[in-house]
């Protein structure tokens, strides 16, 4: 007997509490029922509550994330560094001679996101630019297969790999794979 009671208390308790923590509340503005833990109203963005210190705190700490995050997608979408840039993000069309460094080996790397030979080249072409005097590395994603970039520079193979010397003339056009792109860097740095 005594344990039933305990139980049904429990029960009740229990629910009591569910109810509370789900429990609509009404915007004083529009009327629009939101939710007991909800800030601002979704209807028309009225405050419904103040937030306490510790909401403010994890607000404060969840910007603060999503700033850095954001910092890190800037990057990653502009220049990596000095010698690498991405160019084209979306397949869009562009001017290759606009991009041509003079004095320096212009190396454009036209690449797709989904593309795995592309994802194990990229490390190794990146690495190979940061280490290598005089040579800059272009990255254009093409996005895919018939974007105007592709169309306009007749991608038909990615990872397509194209280099100009340091005077800015087309040295290899269409190339893949880390052993040729190093052999015609290496050969355009010795003749210059």
């Amino acid at each position: 007997m005594f344990n039933k009671i305990i139980i049904k208390l429990f029960v009740i308790m229990f629910f009591v509490s569910v109810s509370v923590i789900y429990a609509d509340i009404l915007c004083p503005e529009c009327g629009f029922k939101n939710l007991y833990e909800d800030r601002y109203c979704l209807e028309c963005a009225t405050e419904l509550r103040e937030i306490t210190s510790e909401e403010k705190a994890k607000l404060e700490e969840e910007d603060k994330k999503r700033s850095e995050h954001k910092q890190k997608i800037l990057k990653l979408k502009g220049n990596i560094d000095k010698k690498i840039s991405i160019i084209v993000k979306n397949g869009e069309t562009v001017d290759l001679v606009k991009y041509i460094k003079k004095g320096k080996v212009t190396i454009f790397d036209f690449y797709a996101d989904w593309c795995g030979p592309c994802k194990s080249l990229a490390p190794k072409l990146e690495s190979f630019v940061r280490k290598t005097d005089d040579v800059c590395l272009m990255k254009i994603n093409i996005k895919a297969w018939g974007s105007p970039v592709a169309q306009m520079y007749n991608i038909r193979s990615v990872p397509s790999i194209w280099i100009f010397d340091k005077k800015g003339r087309c040295a290899a056009q269409a190339i893949n794979g880390m052993p040729k792109i190093q052999y015609v860097v290496n050969s355009i740095l010795k003749d210059n």
